[in-house]
């Protein structure tokens, strides 16, 4: 099996931690020691040999992907020419992973670079699963997480009928975001789960899908691979492709999708908000990372990665404190997704 580790983003979910030169897959954020995409790798690491892990990244990352990669092989560092959302990125790696490797349609792992995910033990059992679900019947294999929460930040999938000899369904549905009432409508029905943004398919199956569904992304990506070894004509063809993600463009409408519900723990880190899910709270429901103090607070997130300073909060609740990168960042938690709004104001 091959694994392709995305690894692209803007930097403004964990600001003022992450920024555009360093966004959050580059940074130490659920573990003290590896960053998000550090941790991906010696997961992928357990699924594969390291010959056969690629990440697709900008231009402007690949001397941290290095840095922070040092086993990943140069060549196996694929550079996007520009960012067109995932069905660009995804069918872009797809026709160079292709031509790598003595088996050019073994199936292929798609992940996030800053997820977390754990244990490794079981995760690796249900790509195991996955990759032969994918190389016997042509299929393209999403993982499902159930919900443990009205989560209004994901994406979801219903289930549809039973996969014959093995643990899955096909998807009859993909749902984008949906407001609280919908997200509590989808947990009470127990048919939904949330789309984890993982994906085991042949090469093959899946450019098969795009040329059906996006016909003219399909012809930009096939203009690319006849010009493959001119980095410069292949620039420009792709920098005109289509944005869209992958999800539109294909998963919400090809027949040939299945899930397997995870038998391991998710969470995509999407915001300062996951930290309450992943550190451990106190009894008044606080996190505090770094030099901090509380006192008489509730359900506070305090992050400070500052060690020569502190954060003392009295008093307060229901309050995100963020201090890193020279700046205090301090907002009501029900206001989170309107940080980049606020980037956009600081930055101007």
């Amino acid at each position: 099996m091959k694994v392709l580790i995305m690894s692209g983003g803007k930097g403004e979910r964990f600001w003022p931690k992450s920024n555009i030169e360093k966004p959050k897959q580059f940074l130490c954020i659920v573990d003290k020691e590896k960053t998000m995409i550090q941790l991906t790798f010696d997961r992928a690491l357990k699924l594969t040999e390291k010959e056969n892990i690629f990440v697709i990244t900008g231009e402007r990352y690949k001397k941290i992907t290095k840095e922070q990669l040092p086993l990943m092989p140069d060549e196996n560092i694929l550079i996007e020419p520009e960012g067109r959302d995932t069905a660009a990125c995804i069918g872009f790696a797809l026709i160079h992973i292709q031509k790598k490797g003595k088996v050019p349609d073994e199936p292929v792992v798609i992940l996030a670079s800053d997820h977390e995910i754990h244990p490794a033990v079981k995760f690796k059992k249900t790509i195991q699963t996955a990759e032969k679900i994918a190389e016997e019947r042509d299929l393209i294999v999403t993982i499902g997480v159930k919900p443990s929460r009205p989560e209004t930040g994901y994406g979801y999938l219903k289930r549809g009928k039973k996969l014959t000899g093995y643990p899955g369904y096909y998807v009859s549905r993909f749902l984008e975001k949906p407001n609280i009432t919908l997200a509590m409508q989808y947990i009470e029905s127990k048919e939904y789960l949330w789309n984890a943004g993982i994906f085991i398919t042949k090469p093959s199956v899946l450019l098969c899908e795009i040329e059906k569904y996006m016909p003219v992304l399909f012809k930009g990506l096939k203009e690319i691979e006849s010009s493959i070894k001119d980095t410069e004509k292949t620039s420009q063809i792709f920098k005109k492709l289509e944005k869209i993600s992958i999800d539109f463009g294909v998963m919400e409408k090809t027949d040939k999708i299945v899930t397997l519900e995870a038998d391991f723990e998710w969470d995509d880190v999407g915001n300062w908000l996951a930290l309450g899910r992943i550190f451990k709270e106190d009894k008044e429901h606080n996190i505090c990372v770094g030099n901090t103090s509380i006192f008489d607070s509730k359900r506070m997130i305090v992050y400070n990665d500052l060690p020569d300073e502190s954060i003392i909060a009295f008093g307060v609740k229901d309050l995100i404190v963020i201090n890193s990168n020279k700046k205090i960042f301090i907002f009501p938690k029900d206001r989170i997704h309107e940080i980049k709004k606020i980037i956009k104001e600081v930055s101007e």
